[in-house]
């Protein structure tokens, strides 16, 4: 018998959920070597309304969480990421998140 797992930020922020578990997977290099070039990837397949909604997903997903403790513990419980967003340059999540962000306009 299957069964299916929710976690909250799938409900919360679906946008950054598809964006994390599409793009930044296990095999996230196959979508390139570096940020701007994976989140390049993600913008060919998807349309500019897609990049706004996860861009206002992580928009709002940080200003819920002004508390950098409480946002990383948040984050890796709801999107579980299989990249650890510190080894991108030495940027911590929030850093991470916000150039994500950036690279989606």
């Amino acid at each position: 018998m299957g069964y299916a797992v929710e976690y909250a930020g799938e409900k919360e922020f679906p946008h950054l959920w598809t964006l994390m578990g599409g793009t930044f997977h296990q095999d996230f290099d196959i979508n390139g070597n570096t940020l701007e070039e994976i989140v390049g990837s993600f913008k060919r397949e998807t349309d500019p309304e897609v990049w706004a909604l996860t861009r206002r997903d992580i928009e709002r997903f940080l200003a819920e969480r002004p508390n950098d403790k409480q946002m990383i513990e948040d984050f890796e419980q709801m999107f579980v990421p299989q990249v650890i967003t510190e080894g991108w340059g030495g940027m911590t999540t929030r850093q991470w998140l916000i150039r994500v962000s950036e690279l989606l306009q």
